[in-house]
């Protein structure tokens, strides 16, 4: 299963690693914006409902 992103802790955008997960993107540019996290919970139901299909 795909796990949904974290709600961010805010960090420091002095961090020049690159981000490797969605996560660390939305923390990096401080977009906390629920919009975002309710839309990408959405995605990652719909994705997760899909491959339990593909599974049966």
């Amino acid at each position: 299963m795909i796990e949904k992103p974290k709600r961010p802790q805010k960090i420091n955008n002095q961090d020049k690693k690159q981000p490797q997960t969605i996560s660390e993107l939305i923390r990096r540019y401080d977009l906390d914006n629920i919009k975002i996290y309710d839309y990408l919970d959405s995605l990652v139901d719909k994705i997760n409902t899909e491959i339990q299909e593909l599974k049966k």
